[in-house]
């Protein structure tokens, strides 16, 4: 749980600095070039973790100590983005306008639980129809972590059409490989239809 806390924290902070970082074409290019980062880098613990697993459960959780020397470059590298517009007067922020906010908070966290969905559930359905083998699994969580980071590559060349195109597309993707492993028992189908739900996942990840 603590983990997946600062996980989160995490992802926040790194989203944030983006957004104040950078705008337009180059913050989409940056929001595209995080999700496929972090899919590319999920590929590689999910394989690793996978052999790791083999002997022993607690093994796999040893990888997060790879993030221990992160914290080294970026105390140097990052920097405190300056501020565009000052508080409004009296030294108050501006009141949030929540009824513009809702809509897209909404889609925002339904789509985040698309995206996590089978990502959480991959391995438990996989056990299910009989794939026991930690290398397995881990093997077709990496092919699922690869179309997400395909996803989120062709999203940079993609950002110029409006959301009310992107996520449609995004969502039908996600639906299409679900209701695949939803009816299956076999293993390769369900491999096809995490490639589908990785591929629109990795999508919908930064147009959200």
């Amino acid at each position: 749980m603590l983990a997946g806390l600062c996980e989160g924290a995490i992802m926040t902070c790194c989203t944030t600095l983006i957004g104040d970082y950078w705008s337009g074409a180059r913050r989409a290019r940056y929001l595209g070039l995080q999700t496929v980062v972090a899919t590319l880098s999920a590929t590689a613990f999910v394989a690793l973790g996978g052999v790791l697993g083999a002997s022993g459960w607690r093994t796999p959780f040893w990888m997060y100590a790879v993030a221990a020397p992160l914290a080294v470059p970026m105390a140097l590298k990052l920097w405190q983005p300056t501020p565009r517009r000052g508080p409004a007067a009296g030294g108050r922020l501006a009141k949030l306008p929540w009824r513009h906010l809702a809509a897209p908070c909404l889609v925002t966290l339904f789509g985040g639980v698309v995206f996590y969905a089978l990502i959480v559930e991959l391995s438990s359905v996989l056990t299910g129809v009989g794939v026991t083998a930690t290398r397995t699994i881990g093997a077709v969580s990496a092919v699922m972590s690869l179309a997400t980071a395909a996803g989120a590559a062709g999203f940079s060349r993609l950002s110029g059409r409006t959301p009310r195109i992107l996520l449609p597309v995004e969502f039908g993707l996600a639906a299409v490989g679900l209701l695949l492993v939803f009816a299956t028992a076999s293993p390769v189908v369900i491999t096809v239809g995490a490639v589908f739900t990785g591929f629109g996942t990795g999508m919908l990840l930064p147009t959200c």
